[in-house]
């Protein structure tokens, strides 16, 4: 009953829709189909209490988090556990005003087209702007220029969203321009991805530079790339993450890509000087396997590395095969990720992948035993 009123539904029609249409508990892995269905609740939620009586409304959580009590986490979030957004975080974004302006968050004019741009997605393309007037282009050719949706969920919004039928698929780029008083302000576009070609890392500041006089902890995400650095969402793979200097890592370690991206907590220490984090990734193909990596400083610079691996299940280390390209007969492939002599990440092929597991309605978890 809380998450039908919480997603705008009575409880009549709650029960009518199909599981994944009703939940608007849902995981960045769960795909585009479930992240729109979450912010399509979250929209009317906030359109209905706008015409209530109610002085403010809220989102039960911003981020997913562990519950302790049970093994699933709760996944109502507009943000993940690890702080990247789903789509419902842009319809929230989008409902700023333009004329907003903040030092340390995203604010002004904004528009975020809510698609994958794959053959899987729909062609009816929903993007959230606080703008006047949004143009979406596929391939630089445009598609057509409208004003906001008017319908039974943006009755009471400051800036509903811009729907856009398509009609088909085309591969390529889709870009949104958005206008205010005639005038560009802001853009943002999403290509269809390719195949897996490399990783970047990147860690969450926030605005904020890593703590030096005492200890930091930070978000460090390792996204799978095509190579046009795009991220591939549909990626599920194991990430081996490490880290050199006056840094630790915090939490499981290989971690599963979650949507493409692979997350980990790194940890620096008080008047830490140098911080440096690495991840390492064996993607198997039909005929043969080829191993990712990539390097960040956190503080100072991140000293080199090389690849060394084996192909018999041993342990690899300083002296195994230097990695210079894909490994064919890979038999068990095993990675070690080396810098100044000594190995910093390692992985083996054969390490189980796991899904993050979403919240539960309370009818379908076990019960809670004591003791």
């Amino acid at each position: 009953e809380y998450y039908a009123m919480t997603a705008g539904l009575n409880q009549e029609k709650w029960e009518r829709l199909a599981p994944e249409e009703s939940n608007s508990r849902q995981l960045r892995w769960h795909g585009e189909r479930a992240l729109l269905q979450q912010a399509a609740n979250f929209q009317e939620a906030h359109n209905d209490n706008l015409r209530s009586s109610a002085f403010a409304d809220g989102l039960w959580v911003m981020y997913d988090y562990n519950r302790g009590y049970a093994p699933d986490i709760e996944s109502s979030g507009c943000m993940d556990v690890f702080r990247l957004p789903k789509y419902s975080y842009y319809f929230f974004r989008s409902q700023r005003s333009p004329s907003e302006r903040l030092a340390n968050a995203d604010s002004g004019p904004t528009v975020f087209i809510a698609s994958e741009w794959t053959p899987a997605s729909s062609t009816d393309v929903r993007i959230f702007s606080n703008c006047e007037e949004v143009e979406l282009r596929l391939n630089g050719a445009p598609v057509e220029r409208r004003p906001p949706d008017r319908n039974r969920m943006s009755t009471h919004l400051a800036h509903p969203p811009f729907t856009f039928h398509l009609g088909r698929f085309i591969p390529g780029t889709l870009q949104a321009v958005a206008y205010l008083g005639g005038r560009e302000v802001a853009r943002h576009a999403v290509r269809t991805p390719g195949i897996v070609e490399r990783m970047e890392l990147s860690v969450d500041l926030s605005g904020r530079a890593p703590e030096r006089n005492g200890r930091d902890v930070l978000f460090c995400h390792a996204s799978l790339q095509d190579a046009r650095a795009t991220v591939v969402a549909t990626a599920w793979e194991n990430v081996a993450f490490g880290a050199t200097g006056d840094a630790s890592l915090v939490g499981a370690n290989p971690f599963s890509s979650d949507a493409g991206i692979a997350s980990t907590l790194v940890r620096t220490e008080p008047g830490a000087l140098s911080a440096a984090v690495y991840a390492l990734c064996i993607l198997r193909g039909e005929r043969d396997a080829r191993i990712l990596s990539a390097s960040l400083a956190l503080l100072g610079s991140a000293p080199g590395y090389e690849i060394r691996y084996t192909t018999d299940g041993s342990v690899p280390g300083r002296r195994s095969r230097l990695y210079t390209g894909p490994v064919e007969d890979a038999g068990r492939l095993r990675a070690a990720l080396v810098t100044r002599g000594d190995v910093a990440a390692a992985l083996d092929e054969t390490t189980p992948k796991f899904r993050i597991r979403g919240s539960k309605a309370p009818a379908s978890r076990d019960r809670f035993r004591h003791g």
